[in-house]
């Protein structure tokens, strides 16, 4: 770790007032910590874990894969720390799609004027996706394919510099969103978007209806639509 014994025996009998990141991390590295052992010595150590996660966030795990396929009928889609859209569901491109063209949400929601017409607000929809890459942005410094996504944006809409330059940072949990779908109408859904650190701050966004409402019953024309889809693609 490189670290002096003498100052892990201050450190490990309290007598240093707040170790730096880098020992902290050289210490979790050293000892072959898992990653929530890791997050638990940083806590201990009142230090801000200076990276998040592994890798650079674009690997998708296998069960994660498999849920976001199960859940057909429902909206889910996996996106990197930059938004880039990393898998989903029929339903999901039925939705919000299609993702042929756009292989990233940020650039998807800023660039496609499709995008203006089916967002019921769209602007907070732009707003918070600029709050969601500054919050990454601040996270992951070394990022430079993050750093070039904002510098795209920023040159694409002038608007895009405004809500940047906000530094607005926002982390995306929980909400309702509605959309103006060109062939189902009006649609309002729930979502929950479940952060995950440990995979390079990787977010899955599963989208959820209230049964035997209206709304219930256009995304299930939407699933329909997306399994039709899927089916012409296989062929």
């Amino acid at each position: 770790a490189n670290v002096s014994v003498d100052y892990l025996v201050r450190l490990e009998q309290g007598r240093v007032e707040r170790p730096s990141p880098e020992v902290v991390e050289a210490l979790a590295r050293s000892l072959l910590l898992e990653a929530s052992e890791r997050r638990h010595l940083f806590r201990l150590a009142a230090a801000s874990e200076p990276t998040a996660g592994h890798g650079d966030g674009t690997s998708v795990r296998e069960g994660i894969r498999l849920l976001i396929d199960t859940l057909e009928h429902n909206p889910a889609v996996l996106l990197s720390r930059r938004l880039d859209l990393l898998h989903w569901n029929p339903t999901a491109e039925a939705l919000l799609g299609p993702f042929a063209d756009h292989r990233n949400y940020a650039r998807m929601i800023v660039r496609d004027p499709a995008q203006r017409t089916l967002h019921a607000d769209w602007e907070e929809a732009a707003r918070q996706t600029a709050a969601l890459l500054r919050y990454a942005a601040a996270r992951h410094p070394e990022d430079d394919r993050l750093r070039a996504l904002v510098a795209e944006l920023d040159d694409a809409d002038p608007q895009f510099s405004v809500w940047w330059d906000a530094h607005d940072v926002a982390e995306k949990h929980h909400g309702a969103k509605t959309y103006l779908h060109p062939t189902a109408g009006e649609v309002t859904l729930t979502y929950e978007a479940l952060p995950m650190p440990d995979d390079g701050d990787q977010i899955l966004t599963i989208y959820t209806v209230e049964p035997g409402t209206i709304d219930a019953e256009r995304l299930a024309a939407l699933a329909l639509t997306g399994e039709d889809r899927n089916l012409d693609q296989a062929r």
